[in-house]
């Protein structure tokens, strides 16, 4: 049986972390079609001109359109209402992270400087969401 790609919209105003996103992705294997936004505005774009994502990995520090904003309207969106939300971010405030999750993030993963453990921690994110075989 072949698995279709899981569909990922990857939000961003920083291309060196889309990068390392897409880089963590190749890396754990997981097969996908991948678009970028680089701020709440382009993933409106990207979603209204047809792309529907299976999952938003997302840093919440965004231009225009703040990171939880963005959350909320996903979250009351018909469309997008259920889909899973990482965010991806440097932030190590327990604010930050308490408002994140309460706006409807689904998991929030640290950008970490550890490359290899944000490899793993988003590869089991992502595994978690593939249909079984």
């Amino acid at each position: 049986m072949i698995r279709e790609p899981l569909r990922i919209l990857i939000i961003d105003d920083n291309s060196n972390d889309i990068f390392l996103a897409k880089k963590a992705i190749s890396k754990s294997g997981i097969v996908c079609t991948i678009r970028e936004a680089f701020s709440g505005l382009d993933a409106f774009d990207i979603i209204k001109d047809g792309f529907s994502p299976q999952v938003i990995l997302m840093d919440f520090k965004l231009p225009g359109i703040s990171g939880i904003e963005l959350i909320r309207y996903f979250r009351n969106n018909k469309n997008t209402s259920c889909l899973p939300i990482a965010i991806l971010s440097c932030s190590n405030m327990e604010s930050d992270i308490e408002q994140l999750y309460t706006a409807g993030a689904t998991l929030f993963i640290h950008k970490a400087y550890d490359f290899e453990k944000f490899t793993e921690s988003l590869k089991s994110f992502l595994t978690e969401l593939l249909p079984a075989e």
